[in-house]
């Protein structure tokens, strides 16, 4: 398709709350429903794909994460129950439910985080027709 269909993104923040360090497992500890609502204007196919770029991104056992502010906490992004690569793509149809998409804190095996309180990471969400 040669034009793209114009998209917002809105109520995209996600608060996971407290992180104790000893209980973060990268799976399932403070897995957190990234909440958004997606509306697109001048719809031309109902069938979508989400990409999704992290600019600050690294490795941690085994899994493509978010970096955020704290070093060596990371996020690792989940559709649903599926762990996704950055650059991941995900296909849905727009006007059902869009892709649900989790943020799960995550640390390197056998380190230490050397500081708490708020942190952020951001992730880049791009809109287009499969």
């Amino acid at each position: 398709m040669s034009q793209e269909p114009e998209c917002s993104v809105i109520n995209s923040i996600t608060d996971i709350g407290d992180i104790y360090e000893t209980l973060i497992d990268g799976t399932d500890y403070k897995k957190t429903r990234i909440n958004f609502n997606l509306t697109c204007k001048q719809v031309l196919i109902n069938s979508f794909k989400m990409t999704l770029f992290w600019p600050s991104s690294a490795i941690m056992d085994g899994k493509s994460v978010v970096l955020t502010s704290i070093p060596n906490l990371g996020l690792a992004i989940y559709n649903e129950n599926k762990p996704l690569n950055n650059n991941a793509t995900i296909n849905f149809t727009y006007g059902n439910q869009p892709p649900v998409l989790f943020a799960v804190p995550i640390k390197p095996s056998g380190v230490s985080l050397q500081r708490n309180g708020t942190f952020n990471g951001t992730v880049v969400m791009s809109i287009d027709y499969q």
